[in-house]
């Protein structure tokens, strides 16, 4: 093999000014709108639980108000929020997600019926405007809610 044929065979071209500029737009752009695809993928529409009916005992009857009070407060135990009165029919209830993602809804009551509604988050991604909060925390209300129907011996809900 003659000198010249071996340099021109591992004789590396390098990129122009211009391609390598090309090469950075790329991949910044590429890296811009992955992360602004994950933060629109996270988010949902916040789902407020308003008037979720009570359902009655065995023998028909509407239980008591303290009767509901008693099954928000062990289902939100039993699945680690924080609930505190705040009043005659409200409860405070905050989730803290590994030792991270903050939760707060308000929970509402009467002998009839219970309402879970949104208060704030931290690292939720949540977006005021929109109204829109990471898929998990919709989940979280799902979860609370169904604990607390099941207080009452119901197995499943339509959420």
């Amino acid at each position: 093999m003659s000198a010249n044929m071996s340099k021109s065979l591992f004789k590396l071209s390098r990129p122009t000014i211009k391609e390598l500029t090309m090469n950075v737009i790329k991949s910044t752009l590429f890296v811009l709108l992955m992360i602004f695809s994950s933060i629109t993928l996270a988010a949902d529409p916040i789902v407020d639980l308003i008037d979720v009916p009570v359902p009655v005992n065995l023998d028909g009857s509407q239980p008591k108000i303290e009767e509901v009070k008693i099954a928000i407060i062990s289902a939100a135990r039993k699945r680690g929020w924080i609930p505190t009165m705040k009043g005659d029919g409200k409860i405070l209830a905050t989730l803290l997600v590994r030792s991270k993602h903050y939760a707060e809804v308000e929970i509402s009551y009467n002998a009839n019926t219970y309402s879970i509604v949104y208060k704030s988050s931290r690292e939720l991604d949540y977006n005021e405007k929109k109204r829109k909060i990471h898929r998990s925390y919709n989940k979280w209300v799902s979860m609370l809610s169904t604990s607390i129907q099941r207080e009452f011996g119901v197995r499943a809900q339509g959420y």
